[in-house]
């Protein structure tokens, strides 16, 4: 209704109510438009907050997400003056992801986690309905630490807002708008609010189901890299480092280390970083051990105190079970070791870094047991190399028999001593060799011989038909269980033995013949002398001419038998090496007068 008055009585012609009605007429219309214009815009306030968590629901990141559900809601309800996004755990907590007052921002990493009380965002979350208040029980707002707005904005709350946000019957969480005004909020704003909350729930799962398949990935890549750096390094313990490198690249810890289980009584730390390092090569019994509640210990390591020395554990047990997580290593039903991670002092690891490591330790047992078999299969090898090379360049024949005697293995020795190739003896039976033996006997001295071998003494018989006589060793090779498999035959040739042992006996017997020389020679010397001395007063005496030749004849050869006498006690004197000046044609004269009836005999 248009209404004119006026402060004099007066009367109105036709013109001027034609011109007031179409006055009237375009007040009319005008009011109309701009009503209409009102509602678009609140049309197009409400397109554009829906279009904003549309675009949230392209969002991979959950920070994203939670941003542009936030923009979407201050840009549609301006007159909030505290927002809170909230995701609920099992229904039991509200995890606050993201609370704004009066524009300031404060995200998850310094949100607690709330219990689910009597207040219009529990309600909203058992219902599943919004929930509209105009006497707010819980200050959202008051869980930013520090904050002075937030606390006086606790006293001055006047009205809220609470929207589940739903996805597939599923409730992930609350919305939540408060403000100081009471009654700020109207139908039009919780119908919004609403839209938004279910734009808000596609767009959260979307983004957690990009996250769980970009976790997955990683954790993909993550173990590859890892299986990589295990088949790339030679060294269980080189691996470990390349390993743990690969995990500080994919989750964020502070410090991390792998221990081995060694004996089943102790972890030896053979990789470490961060703040870690400094278990890194330390040995610590499994019962001290951090390990301790993840490793089951053999039964009489087994208690429930742990030991006096459990203090000088080399990582920390308080800081660990505090602030990180220990993860045991297991492959194929067998403890390896522990995969142990620490957060920063102060803090703990985000329960996100805890399914990581626990995703990842399969893999990195798999490659630390690649790495072990892979190792051990080395070391094998080596001994394997080892024991033919010793087994080549032995100077005595080995042979390796199976259980029937036939020949598997010969070394180099046996090729040289028998005169056959190795492929012709691999083909025979050992017996073809032996052309006799004695019987064999079991050596019972372990001062000799090892125990369980067979010791015998054969003759044995080459390719081209010659013997040698030999002494021989066999022994079995057993496996774990005990049972034969095989035989290994030792053969040591003893011609060369022998021949020595005869020229021992010979060297004996000219011992004991010098022995005897000399005894003979005292006994002979004493009436040789005598002799001589009575052919010296024979000659001093008057006779004959003849009778004379005749004593000097007895005299000379008297003296004569004297020295060869002499030379036979000089030769069977025993004296010691020594280095002294020596008389060569003394020496030989000497050799000549006691070769001489040999010679003279000979011709010579």
């Amino acid at each position: 209704m248009l209404t004119l008055r006026f402060r004099h009585r007066r009367e109105f012609d036709d013109r001027e109510r034609v011109l007031l009605a179409d006055f009237a007429t375009a007040v009319a219309v005008a009011m109309r438009n701009a009503s209409l214009v009102g509602d678009l815009e609140r049309r197009a306030t409400r397109l554009s907050a829906v279009a904003k968590v549309q675009l949230a629901m392209s969002r991979t990141e959950l920070h994203d997400v939670y941003a542009e559900i936030y923009r979407a809601v201050a840009s549609s309800v301006p007159q909030a003056s505290c927002f809170a996004l909230l995701l609920a755990d099992q229904g039991a907590l509200f995890r606050p992801q993201l609370v704004v007052v009066d524009g300031i921002v404060t995200w998850s990493a310094t949100l607690p986690a709330v219990p689910v009380t009597e207040c219009a965002a529990s309600i909203a979350l058992e219902t599943g309905q919004p929930v509209v208040s105009n006497q707010p029980v819980r200050s959202w707002g008051a869980l930013v630490p520090g904050t002075a707005e937030a606390n006086a904005l606790a006293s001055q709350l006047a009205s809220e807002v609470a929207v589940p946000m739903v996805h597939g019957g599923r409730t992930l969480g609350v919305l939540i708008v408060q403000s100081r005004q009471r009654g700020a909020f109207t139908a039009e704003d919780v119908e919004l609010l609403s839209i938004i909350a279910r734009q808000a729930g596609v767009a959260i799962e979307n983004a957690r189901l990009f996250g769980a398949q970009r976790d997955e990935r990683e954790m993909a890549e993550a173990a590859a890299r890892i299986a990589r750096a295990a088949l790339s390094s030679t060294a269980t313990a080189d691996a470990a480092a390349a390993i743990l490198s690969v995990v500080a690249d994919v989750v964020p810890v502070d410090g991390a280390a792998i221990g081995l289980l060694h004996h089943s009584d102790t972890v030896a730390y053979i990789a470490a970083i961060g703040s870690a390092r400094q278990s890194l090569g330390s040995r610590v019994p499994l019962a001290a051990s951090i390990a301790r509640d993840v490793v089951a210990p053999p039964a009489d390591l087994a208690t429930d105190e742990p030991p006096a020395d459990a203090g000088r554990t080399p990582l920390a047990d308080a800081a660990l079970a505090r602030d990180g997580v220990v993860l045991a290593l297991a492959a194929k039903d067998r403890m390896l070791g522990v995969l142990a991670a620490a957060a920063a002092p102060g803090n703990t690891l985000p329960q996100s870094s805890v399914d990581a490591l626990r995703r990842l330790a399969p893999s990195i047992a798999l490659a630390i047991d690649v790495q072990l078999l892979g190792e051990g299969e080395r070391h094998r090898h080596a001994r394997e190399r080892m024991l033919a090379t010793a087994l080549a360049t032995m100077d005595q024949p080995v042979f390796v028999l199976a259980l029937d005697r036939r020949v598997l293995y010969a070394n180099d020795a046996a090729v040289r001593e028998y005169g056959y190739t190795l492929d012709e003896l691999t083909t025979m039976s050992v017996d073809v060799l032996v052309a006799s033996a004695v019987p064999t006997r079991v050596s019972n001295d372990s001062s000799h011989t090892p125990a369980n071998v067979v010791v015998a003494e054969h003759v044995h018989r080459r390719r081209d038909g010659s013997q040698f006589p030999a002494t021989v060793a066999l022994s079995f090779i057993r496996q774990d269980n005990g049972a034969p498999i095989g035989q290994v035959l030792s053969v040591r040739n003893l011609t060369n033995e022998r021949r020595i042992a005869e020229q021992l006996r010979q060297s004996e017997k000219l011992a004991a013949l010098g022995e005897l020389v000399a005894g003979v020679a005292h006994e002979l010397n004493n009436p040789l002398a005598g002799i001589s001395a009575f052919a010296q007063l024979l000659l001093e005496e008057e006779m004959t001419a003849d009778q004379r030749e005749s004593a000097r004849l007895i005299k000379r050869e008297a003296d004569r038998a004297v020295g060869v006498i002499r030379d036979l006690l000089l030769f069977s004197r025993k004296a010691g090496p020594s280095t002294v000046p020596v008389d060569i044609n003394g020496l030989v004269q000497l050799t000549l007068r006691m070769r001489a009836y040999s010679l003279r005999s000979s011709g010579v």
